[in-house]
């Protein structure tokens, strides 16, 4: 499975959620910005949330959901601010229609996917694993 296809993989399940650690508490969320660009996977966060103090303290993440009707989906990797302030336009820009009501007004960071490993499980059980 191609980089893009993760991406439309997680963009059709509408919501997947995202594990960071809080000291030594997991802490799990629901998301739903991703976007592709330039061959890499981009995540949204909202500079005011905790989420985005656990990320700058500890990158490294799990990202799960699952499919309705095909299979689920987990990727465990390592996510690191993106410091291009224009990509980071072009993907916030990219992305604007989905940042919907009070959410566009928010102060958003954009966080890139630099590695991972993802597991694909299909509901026969059967697994697809790679190397992002």
């Amino acid at each position: 499975m191609e980089l893009s296809q993760v991406v439309e993989y997680l963009k059709q399940c509408g919501i997947f959620y995202l594990a960071t650690e809080n000291g030594v508490f997991p802490r799990v969320r629901p998301m739903r910005h991703v976007s592709f660009y330039k061959n890499v996977l981009y995540i949204l966060v909202n500079k005011d949330s905790s989420l985005y103090g656990e990320l700058l303290l500890n990158n490294r993440a799990e990202i799960c959901t699952i499919h309705p009707g095909h299979s689920e989906l987990t990727i465990s990797c390592v996510l690191e601010e993106e410091g291009s302030p224009t990509i980071c336009h072009e993907i916030i820009e990219k992305e604007r229609s989905s940042l919907f009501g009070v959410c566009r007004a928010l102060r958003w960071s954009v966080f890139r996917l630099t590695s991972g490993k993802a597991l694909l499980t299909d509901y026969d059980r059967k697994k697809e694993e790679w190397t992002l």
